[in-house]
């Protein structure tokens, strides 16, 4: 990569000079483009080839995809899942960061009829829900 990021393409338009020079082939840069959701070049605003190697992808504003907000939604937040048990053991850490016990998970886990021994781990997050996988 380059000492600076590099305009690939910019209101639209793509910059030949720039790939060639970068050497960066057209094939290259469609499967970026892709891989952030955009199926072709002409749905692009900008593209930049920053510093690190990554490239950044700015789609027209036409195919942004609307915001919850935009289409009048209120979605809950999402919680962060914490694992509160992994291989056989408690995880005090876990547990605290929901502000639940081990009585409590334990409580949990009987009136979904199952038992600890049966788990391979378990993460709950603090409105209390939980996430299991059993051994195999």
């Amino acid at each position: 990569a380059s000492a600076r990021p590099s305009i690939l393409i910019r209101h639209g338009k793509l910059d030949q000079k720039a790939l060639k020079a970068l050497r960066i082939s057209v094939e290259e840069l469609i499967s970026e483009i892709r891989q952030q959701g955009l199926t072709e070049l002409s749905q692009v605003e900008c593209a930049i080839l920053e510093k690190n190697g990554k490239l950044t992808v700015l789609p027209k504003t036409q195919h942004t995809p609307p915001s919850a907000e935009e289409l009048g939604l209120k979605p809950a937040q999402d919680e962060l899942m914490h694992i509160v048990f992994c291989n056989g053991v408690y995880s005090a850490k876990g547990l605290k960061l929901i502000n639940k016990d081990q009585k409590w998970l334990d409580c949990q886990l009987s009136k979904k009829g199952l038992q600890i021994k049966e788990l391979f781990f378990v993460t709950a997050n603090e409105s209390g829900k939980l996430f299991w996988l059993k051994k195999e």
